[in-house]
């Protein structure tokens, strides 16, 4: 019979009942404290390990003189022998070496090799493609390099829409290319199986394929997705930040809360709806329970963020953006991708834009998402179809004198934006009507919340300079470069033209709010005007970037008494 250094070792650990179990081997010397084998006698030497010839990583190859008593089809069996360690001497396609039983499978001592069912596949793949383009799919697993190695990928693909997959796959390998015809929807996937479990796992994506290039976002209200914009991963203290600033921050991830509700709102008939994880930082989509509806109405559905999102976005040191993408068919049957910009930070939630490192070290600058005195955030697109004459003062906020820390009146006496408080009435103001062009933003008059600020001109500069202006005209919010202007300069513009907006990077939208003369007290030039205060007067005048159809500028002569809208930075 060949000699085998496990029996040996039971052997012996019988013979030492007396010693509690605990043995020495080699030395007539008490074992180290704690160990139940101490093979530390003072002669040089090593563990001999069993020397077996592995079948395959999935059974314990019992015999008479292997592993005696052990039935490789008795579940209950191999659980109790987990743990026993063996040296496969090579063959079968299994590389030599020492191997463990984690009663499930052989693996490599100090590998990662998992059954199948355990393993977490992540596809990437675009979500929409155009007729007969070359898509790349790529799938990753999570064992480790050595493990890998023997994990198999095959692709399969359907016709479309919920057809029945192909019985053979088209691909196979961690890569594969696939192109569409004709337009429509289709899935992909990709199963996964390795030496360690005959069990697969599967991983699908959903294509959208359109005869020409892939679908505009949607921003004509018809259809749109609603939920938080902005999640705050609260790090630790950043040098500079007051501790009530961050005290009073709410971490968006405070107890494993990963999982975060949106909700698909239509105005009009829509079918075959589907969610499409971007991969990244988002692990996992639900399905909406509805994938068509008439009429109006909503549905909801939930992402998953990866469980080390905060060690991410920590390390990043930078807002971390992620697009939600949803796809599906129009009132006429077009395939369309409504989508949501999320944002995720180590700050205040805001609206961010790139400025150079010696204006803010982290590269970005935090806006607020509204005008002070607006009611509601302009954070996509999507926003902007709700500016219109109804409700034009809920985002474009209120109007302020320079230096003025409360909100301006108009000429009728009465309030033009959401504030309650004014900083002046019509018959108590000494320079009635509308002029006084001495006051400074000193931090006593600073309008902003707290946390929050005016932004300096060099502020305003940098941004102006370093992100990508787009200009966004009228209820179809079609954006383009525009050279020649709005074409509305008056003070009492069409419906459509109140949400005139300019977006700056991919984040910062700022709506034509026009401007309170400082004459007269009217507001002109709704629609088509926007003016913002910067921090820093200029003599009897006031500092503000001013932009209108044609493009923008900083003005050194905008008069302190001029009502301009406020637009609010982090102060950190």
């Amino acid at each position: 019979m060949k000699r085998k250094i496990l029996v040996l070792l039971s052997f012996a650990l019988v013979l030492s009942a007396n010693l509690r179990a605990q043995v020495t081997i080699g030395a007539l010397t008490a074992p180290a404290s704690g160990a139940l084998v101490d093979l530390n006698s003072g002669v040089t030497g090593g563990l001999v390990l069993s020397n077996v010839t592995l079948v395959n990583l999935k059974t314990i190859p019992y015999t008479s003189d292997w592993f005696p008593g052990i039935n490789g089809s008795n579940n209950d069996t191999n659980v109790d022998f987990t743990g026993a360690i063996v040296y496969h001497t090579g063959g079968n396609n299994i590389p030599a070496g020492i191997y463990v039983w984690n009663g499930k499978n052989w693996t490599p001592v100090g590998e990662n090799c998992l059954s199948a069912e355990d393993l977490t596949l992540t596809l990437t793949g675009t979500p929409f493609a155009k007729v007969s383009d070359d898509v790349t799919f790529s799938v990753s697993s999570n064992a480790s390099a050595f493990c890998s190695d023997c994990e198999r990928y095959e692709w399969y693909r359907n016709s479309g829409g919920s057809s029945p997959y192909e019985t053979s796959p088209f691909a196979s390998g961690a890569i594969a290319s696939l192109s569409f015809s004709p337009a429509g929807t289709y899935n992909v996937k990709v199963v996964a199986t390795n030496d360690y479990s005959d069990l697969p796992v599967e991983e699908e994506a959903t294509i959208y394929v359109t005869e020409s290039d892939p679908p505009a976002v949607l921003i004509d209200g018809q259809y749109n997705i609603t939920g938080d914009f902005c999640y705050d991963v609260k790090g630790p203290k950043p040098a500079g930040q007051s501790q009530s600033v961050y005290d009073s921050r709410t971490d968006a991830f405070d107890g494993g809360a990963f999982t975060k509700t949106y909700t698909f709102t239509y105005a009009n008939d829509y079918s075959e709806l589907t969610v499409l994880n971007s991969g990244g930082i988002i692990e996992s989509v639900s399905q909406p329970a509805k994938t068509s509806g008439t009429g109006s109405g909503s549905v909801t559905f939930t992402i998953t963020f990866v469980s080390d999102v905060k060690d991410r976005v920590i390390a990043a040191a930078a807002p971390v953006p992620v697009q939600l993408l949803v796809g599906f068919k129009n009132n006429n049957n077009i395939i369309k991708v409504a989508y949501k910009n999320i944002i995720l930070m180590d700050g205040l939630c805001g609206c961010p834009a790139q400025v150079p490192a010696n204006i803010r070290s982290s590269g970005w600058i935090t806006f607020q998402c509204h005008n002070l005195g607006a009611i509601h955030d302009i954070t996509s697109d999507a926003d902007l179809a709700g500016i219109d004459i109804t409700n034009f003062r809920g985002y474009h906020g209120d109007w302020y004198r320079f230096g003025a820390k409360n909100v301006s009146l108009v000429n009728d006496g009465t309030y033009e934006g959401n504030s309650t408080v004014p900083d002046w009435t019509v018959n108590s103001h000494p320079d009635y009507p509308f002029q006084n062009d001495s006051q400074d933003w000193i931090a006593a008059n600073n309008p902003c919340p707290a946390g929050w600020q005016l932004p300096t001109n060099d502020e305003w500069s940098a941004v102006a300079g370093s992100n990508t202006l787009k200009w966004y005209i009228g209820n179809v919010g079609s954006d383009t470069a525009n050279p020649s202007g709005w074409g509305e300069d008056n003070n009492n513009p069409p419906a459509c033209c109140y949400n005139h907006t300019v977006k700056l990077g991919d984040y910062l939208y700022l709506p034509a709010a026009g401007v309170r003369n400082n004459a007269a007290g009217t507001l002109f030039q709704r629609g088509d005007y926007g003016s913002f205060w910067g921090s820093t007067a200029n003599g009897n005048f006031g500092r503000a970037i001013n932009f209108r159809g044609h493009g923008h500028e900083y003005s050194p002569t905008t008069h302190r008494s001029h009502g301009a809208s406020v637009r609010c930075v982090s102060a950190e």
